[in-house]
């Protein structure tokens, strides 16, 4: 059987499945039958959070308007899916290691229309945990927006080893959120500091690391965890700031601080600097620093 519609909750097709398994000796083609759902789709539905009410559920297939939306590789296999509406999750199981799955299904869902997320308003700049990033650096993850208002949400993750589940979630979005950023209020005072996030894993730990607070009213300041060199830290920082306008003035910059300039709307020369300090109690804590300032015009 190749496709099932079942108005069911997921809870109950787990029973069912339970129980199709248990009596399997007697009834050795009690799966095949319309009142149950395959194991691994069932689970991985679950473990997908599912969706609300009683969705209907398709063995080995998606929703005839969701098949031109997403991208099944070639050697993928679809194990199901579950919808109401126009809310719709997918399940698709790959033999490719999450990160290669999925970024093979990003440059795909780009042909279909799917767009990174807009920026979102700045309340103020600084250092960043990379959780607050949408787009993030987390490469078995995406969410990406549509036309006609749809947010896609995409996860790959290995399961037991053997092949990758990819999860695909649709839903039609109304008002302010992720694909529509409110604009902020025409009175508000943008932080002038440009806001960067935090290596994927590096997380502030002002207690842990038992060290002063660092922060201060001029420029931004953090104190985080991580076995990466300082160095390493500024690149990471540095490949940001680039992408936002930002140079590094040749010459400048060294180990544990480095320098970039851009002009401002006035046309002056604007100087941030970030630092990077190791403690000397605990060279994994690292106090970062970030601090701007405008020179004269030229």
């Amino acid at each position: 059987m190749n496709l099932l519609i079942l108005p069911r909750r997921l809870a109950a097709a787990l029973l069912v499945v339970g129980a199709a398994v248990s009596t399997r000796a007697q009834e050795p083609r009690r799966l095949n039958q319309p009142d149950s759902i395959p194991m691994e789709l069932a689970t991985a539905l679950l473990s997908s959070g599912g969706l609300p009410g009683d969705p209907q559920i398709l063995v080995g297939a998606l929703p005839g308007w969701m098949t031109n939306r997403v991208y099944v590789a070639p050697n993928a296999r679809v194990l199901g899916s579950a919808f109401i509406g126009t809310t719709a999750i997918a399940i698709v199981s790959s033999p490719e290691m999450p990160e290669a799955a999925m970024a093979a299904l990003k440059r795909e869902l780009a042909t279909r229309g799917w767009k990174t997320p807009p920026p979102q308003p700045s309340f103020g700049g600084g250092f960043r945990s990379v959780a607050m990033n949408l787009t993030g650096s987390d490469p078995t993850r995406a969410v990406l927006c549509g036309a006609d208002n749809q947010l896609l949400t995409v996860a790959a993750s290995r399961r037991r080893g053997v092949s990758t589940d990819i999860v695909m979630r649709i839903a039609t979005f109304s008002g302010n959120g992720t694909c529509s950023p409110r604009e902020l209020p025409p009175e508000y005072r943008r932080s002038p500091l440009p806001t960067v996030y935090h290596p994927s894993g590096v997380s502030e730990s002002p207690q842990s690391c038992n060290t002063d607070n660092p922060y201060g009213s001029n420029g931004s300041a953090a104190i985080v965890r991580s076995s990466m060199a300082s160095d390493s830290l500024l690149d990471h920082y540095a490949k940001q700031l680039r992408d936002s306008g930002w140079q590094a003035p040749a010459g400048a910059g060294t180990i544990v601080g480095r320098t970039w300039t851009k002009t401002d709307s006035t046309g002056a020369p604007v100087e941030l600097t970030i630092t990077a300090s190791a403690s000397p109690r605990d060279p994994s804590c690292r106090t970062l620093n970030m601090s701007l300032r405008t020179l004269r015009k030229p």
